[in-house]
């Protein structure tokens, strides 16, 4: 407290002075001390959500920001990462000795990291673009750890779910404000994504809702969907088809497709865990004849949006490929090969080292040609072609590995005789890991903290509450 007293101090003298650097400087390290003063302790009472609620809430308030003003407050996000990393570190040591699962897993990522580590000091790399790289990826560790360091009180996930029963109210609002009357929508929120068309004429344009580009609108509604399916499977309430009716429409109306299917691939698979482990092998027959029929019903419907697709990645006709993410992905097998086994290096191709810091490699394939080259973040639209590119096949395919055990080690556990409160909550970490993996095909999904926050979160939730049901039902036993 006399640090705090004391630095506020400075913070007087120095804005007094005109050392309004200094001045910043000094609030943001005031503002880290209450926050470890804060959520440092050994506390089970709910305070540490607050770190979860302050990103949530940041996720909307910059998207508003930005569509109101173009000022990009996305970099919220990464700071909270930042400040809060030490405090998930102290929880990941703790989290490998309790664990042999996850002790396995951190130690295998950290292959991972050193043969990343390897690629750069034998590739191409830029010393600041590496480091930046690393960095970034490091990202996914630590919003997976947000989970395992919240306690997600009772209050907490009360909370929760009454925004997921209204967050679809003003979402829609604000969808039938930009169809009904788009001038006066993109009027007042001037920077917002431009409305671009449906690519299979069947709204208006892409909606947006309350964010800056349909990405966030058709992942936060493919999410809710199927928490909402989930819900109402579990015994909640039927009012729960009606918000999943409602979230789905939204996910539709956002016209992401790969969102879409991810929601669907999802449910189908929290069906097939429902039933357990003797209706698995049923329930995936079952699965891929459905899979057979809708996209044979969608082959028939939308056979000339599908072939224009097919044509525009490569897979069939002779004219070059010149969209960004087909690009990417042609280009990072090809680096990958030629400097096997390590790749490139860090910061050297399709992630944000290269964009902020190093676009050599980018030049020297002639990207340059190409009119969208500058565009912001279009040469990062992707996931694993940075990792292929960057790190080469082996390291690239362990840490797909080590994602796809992800998705496995919940639907593991949700198989278990547990409650159906604990249930819910493995289903819940399954459904966040497996939509979001089908969404890194195509989307930096879990790079990105807005996308990856919600999803991500729940495998820590869950292995918490597990924790403390096993610890309660040792006690009624007398164990």
């Amino acid at each position: 407290m006399v640090g705090i007293v004391l630095l506020a101090c400075m913070v007087g003298i120095s804005a007094a002075y005109g050392f309004f650097l200094i001045s910043g400087g000094l609030v943001a390290l005031i503002y880290v001390l209450i926050l470890y003063a804060i959520l440092g302790r050994n506390t089970a009472s709910g305070i540490k959500d607050v770190f979860f609620w302050v990103m949530f809430m940041a996720v909307f308030l910059a998207a508003s920001i930005h569509k109101f003003t173009g000022y990009s407050a996305y970099y919220v996000l990464e700071l909270c990462l930042i400040v809060a990393a030490p405090l998930l570190v102290i929880r990941l040591v703790h989290l490998v000795n309790e664990s042999s699962f996850f002790r396995l897993w951190f130690a295998a990522f950290s292959v991972f990291l050193l043969l990343s580590l390897l690629s750069s000091v034998f590739g191409r790399s830029n010393e600041l673009a590496a480091a930046y790289q690393f960095i970034s990826n490091l990202k996914i560790v630590l919003l997976l750890l947000i989970g395992f360091y919240i306690t997600w009180s009772p209050r907490t996930e009360t909370v929760f779910w009454w925004l997921i029963q209204w967050l679809w109210l003003p979402m829609m609002l604000l969808v039938a404000w930009q169809w009904g009357h788009p001038s006066s929508y993109f009027g007042l929120m001037g920077h917002a994504s431009p409305a671009s068309a449906d690519p299979l004429n069947l709204f208006p344009s892409r909606a947006l809702g309350a964010f800056q580009h349909p990405t966030y609108l058709g992942l936060y509604a493919g999410v809710f969907t199927i928490f909402c399916f989930l819900n109402a499977t579990l015994g909640a309430g039927r009012r729960y088809i009606i918000f999943g009716v409602c979230y789905f429409f939204l996910l539709l109306a956002s016209t992401q497709r790969q969102e879409t299917v991810a929601a669907i691939v999802v449910i189908a698979g929290i069906i097939s865990l429902l039933q357990g482990k003797r209706f698995i092998i049923r329930n995936a027959i079952i699965g891929l004849f459905v899979i057979l029929l809708v996209g044979g019903g969608a082959w028939f419907q939308f056979n000339d949006n599908l072939m224009n697709e097919a044509e525009r990645w490569g897979l069939i006709g002779h004219d070059k490929i010149e969209q960004p993410r087909q690009l990417l992905y042609y280009h990072s097998v090809d680096i990958a090969n030629q400097n096997a086994p390590l790749g490139s290096g860090l910061g050297t191709f399709a992630g944000a080292g290269a964009l902020k810091f190093d676009i050599s490699l980018y030049l020297d394939r002639g990207f340059n040609k190409f009119s969208w080259f500058y565009t912001q973040n279009v040469l990062m639209d992707t996931y694993w072609a940075n990792f292929l590119a960057e790190t080469g096949w082996a390291a690239t395919l362990l840490f797909m590995f080590l994602l796809l055990l992800l998705i496995w080690y919940p639907a593991a556990q949700s198989l278990k005789d547990f409650p159906p409160e604990v249930q819910r909550v493995w289903l819940m970490a399954f459904a966040g890991m497996s939509f979001t993996l089908i969404l890194s095909l195509t989307s930096p999904a879990f790079q990105d903290p807005g996308l990856f926050l919600v999803p991500g979160v729940f495998l820590g939730v869950a292995y918490n509450r597990t924790a403390r049901w096993v610890s309660k039902e040792k006690s009624r036993h007398g164990g």
